[in-house]
């Protein structure tokens, strides 16, 4: 990360790997940080409340100790979403960890099982996979990871107390002074979350991923969710995604223990919650967005990796006109027998997807007032709605917000 007068950085004068690490374990002690809040002001540490710390030189020991917690933590990002290490879900890291030849490289969840070692929790994932076998494996082995690391935590206190001989009276007024430290977790951001909701968020993002997946392999970056365009929509994505790393069979029984989980079918989520839990995972600047009409008649996901200024004529006329000459066929069908509900229903969808044409061609054609920040050219720079990446997601996704193309109002 870029460092700065409010951002300080510690730089190793010395190659050698055991120096980095002993010094990363003396900084994260309780007794360092009790040390650099007495010397800081406000909790603003400078270089100043740093170089006034009292040194000892750190122990190996100590180095192996913050090396196998950051090692830890960083193998269990494999599994993140957001973070930069990521490779693949939880449950889909379980399923092939469980499931690896003898002498196979292990990676990801397999490698924290390799580092808990005789801590590894005991688990069985059948062949065909379930969903909730996957579940209750990576549970304990998040359990058993953040058990290690508050030994290791509490290792490190322990080794620096030591160094500095520390008694246990200053100790214990120490600790009475920094309060209840917050747990060492390998995944904070759930931190004080129910079982249950972990359970959630582990088939959300194994839902996600495989729709994320598949947006990366079309060439568009668009799929939708509605059927009727002629294209495969995001929850045969999603299928596909399932039988392909679980198996046909295992595939089929996951889908309705999706339900189980999460109250409602993958593609209910898909279509009512996914884009406002995108957005919160995203911290309100989804790579996803979801488009629909006003009455939902019509919708899509938009990959804005692959936005430029072809997307939005390409949603208009590759999926949005396929549907309406499904809807137009429908009209006549109904008009042929005379059936009034389904000519009144036919109607109604072709007046939907006329509105939400009418607004997407504004945007394309330039003709919303947007409120872009002064410091950005903005997604019009041409004339037209021609998004450049680099301007952000908050400025190339104003205008859709502004017209009423997306389906929740997510920034």
């Amino acid at each position: 990360m870029v460092f700065s007068d409010k951002g300080p950085v510690f730089i190793p004068t010395s190659e050698r790997d055991g120096y980095l690490w002993s010094h990363l374990g003396l900084l994260s002690s309780r007794l360092l940080e009790g040390l650099l809040l007495a010397l800081s002001h406000e909790r603003s540490i400078d270089i100043g409340s740093v170089r006034s710390l009292p040194y000892v030189e750190p122990t190996d020991s100590l180095g192996l100790d913050a090396k196998q917690a950051c090692t830890l933590k960083a193998t269990w990002d494999t599994g993140n979403e957001i973070c930069t290490r990521f490779g693949a879900p939880w449950l889909v890291q379980i399923n092939k960890s469980a499931h690896q030849r003898e002498g196979g490289e292990a990676s990801g969840v397999g490698q924290i099982l390799t580092l808990l070692g005789v801590d590894s929790p005991p688990f069985t994932v059948p062949q065909p996979p379930t969903l909730k076998a996957l579940l209750d494996a990576v549970q304990a082995i998040e359990q058993a990871a953040d058990a290690r690391l508050q030994a290791l935590q509490a290792q490190i206190d322990e080794t620096v107390y030591d160094l500095y001989e520390i008694s246990p009276e200053d100790r214990a007024l120490i600790e009475r002074e920094l309060g209840e430290r917050p747990p060492e977790l390998v995944w904070p951001q759930m931190e004080g979350k129910s079982d249950r909701e972990k359970r959630r968020e582990h088939v959300r993002r194994l839902i996600s991923y495989f729709l994320l997946q598949a947006l990366k392999e079309r060439r568009d970056g668009i799929l939708p969710l509605t059927p009727g365009t002629g294209q495969p929509t995001a929850l045969d994505a999603v299928r596909r995604g399932l039988e392909t790393e679980f198996g046909e069979a295992a595939a089929f029984h996951m889908e309705s223990d999706v339900k189980q989980v999460l109250g409602c079918d993958a593609e209910t989520w898909l279509d009512r919650d996914f884009s406002r839990w995108h957005a919160q995972l995203y911290k309100r600047r989804p790579v996803i967005w979801h488009l629909a009409s006003p009455r939902n008649t019509f919708a899509c996901f938009v990959y804005i990796h692959r936005l430029d200024r072809d997307t939005l004529p390409k949603v208009q006329t590759q999926y949005l006109w396929p549907r309406r000459r499904a809807a137009e066929a429908e009209l006549a069908s109904a008009k042929t027998v005379q059936d009034a509900r389904r000519i009144e229903q036919a109607e109604m969808v072709l007046d939907d997807l006329a509105e939400f044409e009418r607004r997407l061609l504004s945007v394309v054609q330039a003709q919303v007032e947007c409120d872009i920040p002064e410091w950005a050219e903005g997604p019009f720079r041409s004339g037209v709605y021609d998004p450049l990446l680099d301007d952000g997601v908050k400025v190339n996704i104003t205008p859709l917000r502004e017209v009423g193309v997306l389906r929740h109002r997510v920034v």
